[in-house]
């Protein structure tokens, strides 16, 4: 449990997602859906959307109002599923933005300790007693890229059962105590992790990659078995006159940046590789997908990462927490024997800061390897969910004695 500290409380609400309860269906123990619409607060909104206004930039992220959000009802138990992303990434990589003098500076290559604050708000907005709550929450990955190793971690519920998955993206089951009409719990998830900024095309990697085969396949949003992707994929190795992994991968990376125009309002955002090419344009997750993608479809294993980043500085500096709303992005990883999974950015490379390879100390924080969605049942009342996300440097030993700055 946590000890008392002091905490910096930065509270912005990332959305806003109202859940209601619903009767037992006509025949008893037959689930049945129930549309439910996605409510998100515009003020909140308009906060995420000018968190740059500082300095003078103003990221157009536009919502999806459509995200996964299903309720039904079985045996008078309520059951909510949310997907709790807003959508694309508010790294300033627009058009117009001269990335090449967004150059991030200060990076050091000795490692960094830092400590990630997820917060859900829980709060029961209706009229009767919501019980018997129970939260399938994605967790942090056990982070296997070599970049990012979680040192600790600690939750203020403690978990009655923690799946993982053979990709380490892991998922915990909450119980939580009755909550009132009106009233609000916290659940926080609080990770201390280690970051390297190495060059790791010249290291030598320790992860054996058993399976390949789920980083080759086709999987949504990354099809590389589409005709157009896979026409993609025969040119770079037509191009690359051998199999070398690693020259089929910087041949798909200069690909997706060079094709790829980044568009938080064009239709394709959000819509995964194959939109992005045929649009090309979309946002983080179309450059990401689409060098993805292409590397499959070229027989080099790929995956996507989820998290956090800055392209002007280190998400956290000393002292103070960092608000992280607005911060989500997506970039990946390729495979390569010998050496391990290998972090490229698409999205945000530039020609002083080439992201293949290597990643800036400080500027990436890596939570998992796919995005997964929240799922929960109770009785009674209604379900209100808000996200907060911060972050703090720390002082960090490798005996876990590290000190929050919260």
């Amino acid at each position: 449990m946590f000890g008392k500290s002091n905490r910096i409380v930065i509270v912005l609400l990332l959305a806003l997602c109202t859940m209601t309860g619903w009767s037992s269906p006509a025949n008893p123990g037959e689930p049945y859906q129930a549309n439910v619409a996605l409510s998100l607060d515009p003020a909140k909104i308009e906060a995420t959307l000018r968190w740059r206004d500082d300095v003078g930039q103003i990221d157009a992220i536009v919502p999806t109002l459509d995200k996964e959000l299903t309720t039904s009802s079985a045996q008078g138990m309520s059951f909510i599923e949310i997907d709790p992303e807003v959508v694309g990434s508010s790294i300033s990589a627009l058009e117009g933005t001269d990335l090449d003098r967004s150059l991030l500076t200060g990076s050091e290559s000795k490692d960094k300790f830092y400590v990630l604050e997820n917060n859900l708000r829980i709060t029961n907005p209706g009229s009767a007693t919501c019980q018997g709550l129970k939260l399938e929450v994605p967790l942090m990955a056990d982070i296997d890229s070599p970049y990012q190793e979680l040192v600790a971690e600690e939750f203020s519920v403690e978990p009655l059962i923690l799946n993982e998955a053979d990709n380490g993206n892991r998922i915990g089951t909450f119980a939580f105590n009755d909550i009132g009409p009106g009233q609000e719990t916290i659940f926080t998830q609080r990770y201390i992790v280690k970051v390297d900024g190495s060059d790791w095309l010249q290291s030598a990697g320790q992860v054996a990659l058993g399976n390949t085969e789920p980083y080759l396949a086709a999987a949504p949003k990354i099809e590389s078995n589409a005709p157009e992707i896979k026409a993609v994929a025969s040119q770079i190795i037509d191009e690359a006159h051998a199999e070398d992994s690693l020259n089929l991968a910087r041949r798909a990376f200069d690909f997706t940046h060079r094709t790829l125009k980044y568009d938080s309002t064009a239709p394709s955002a959000n819509k995964g590789a194959l939109a992005g090419l045929k649009a090309k344009a979309g946002v983080c997750e179309e450059f990401a997908s689409l060098f993805v993608a292409t590397c499959r479809a070229s027989g080099v294993p790929a995956r996507i990462v989820n998290g956090y980043a800055s392209d002007v500085s280190e998400l956290a500096g000393e002292g103070n927490a960092a608000n992280l709303t607005g911060r989500r992005h997506q970039w990946a990883e390729f495979y390569l024997e010998g050496k391990g999974w290998i972090p490229a950015d698409p999205t945000l490379t530039n020609s002083l800061n080439p992201m293949f390879g290597e990643l800036p100390v400080g500027y990436y924080l890596a939570q998992n390897y796919g995005d997964l969605p929240i799922r929960g049942w109770y009785r009674g009342g209604q379900v209100s969910i808000g996200f907060e996300h911060k972050l703090a440097k720390t002082v960090g030993t490798e005996d876990n004695e590290q000190v929050s700055q919260f």
